[in-house]
């Protein structure tokens, strides 16, 4: 017989393993860092930390974060504008990852203090992260469950041959 898999059974394999069809979350980032040393005291830090917030109000009131990155930043990049590229986000310093979370494109996350001084982030975008819809994720689990009953078809195929085959063992 033919086999056929319901439409049904591929969508609740598609719901019970989503993750299998979700892309790594990428996203676009540009860091404006402003430097402390790491016998800062704690007035330094405040200085900077307020500094922070003051080139975050200018990005915010519409200045280029590209230009404030490029004029105050000495962070990797700064000369780019503080562009990092493109990365995953489980390969970001979870400090980082935690500010730009709940960042849309455009968007400047607040200071974030790290061992080389106080960063700003900017998202430039997020791909991925994303489950595939449905639809375009089908036809691969329509093969994978076909290949899984082929097998299985094979397999109690072979077991009723051998239950039917008649062996007569001669010593």
């Amino acid at each position: 017989g033919s086999l056929t898999i319901p439409e049904a059974r591929l969508r609740a394999y598609y719901e019970a393993h989503k993750g299998e069809f979700t892309p790594p979350a990428m996203l676009r980032l540009r860091l404006l860092l402003l430097p402390l040393g790491p016998g800062a005291t704690d007035a330094e830090r405040a200085v900077v930390r307020a500094e922070a917030q003051a080139l975050r109000l200018r990005a915010i009131n519409g200045e280029p974060f590209e230009a404030l990155a490029q004029a105050h930043s000495r962070g990797p990049a700064a000369g780019e504008g503080g562009d990092l590229g493109i990365m995953q986000s489980s390969q970001l310093d979870p400090r980082f990852a935690a500010a730009v979370q709940d960042l849309k494109p455009g968007q400047v996350s607040g200071p974030v203090a790290v061992e080389t001084g106080i960063a700003l982030l900017q998202l430039v975008e997020r791909q991925g992260g994303q489950p595939r819809p449905f639809e375009a994720a089908r036809d691969e689990i329509y093969r994978r469950l076909y290949e899984e009953e082929f097998e299985q078809a094979l397999a109690q195929w072979v077991k009723d041959l051998r239950a039917r085959a008649a062996v007569d063992v001669r010593l």
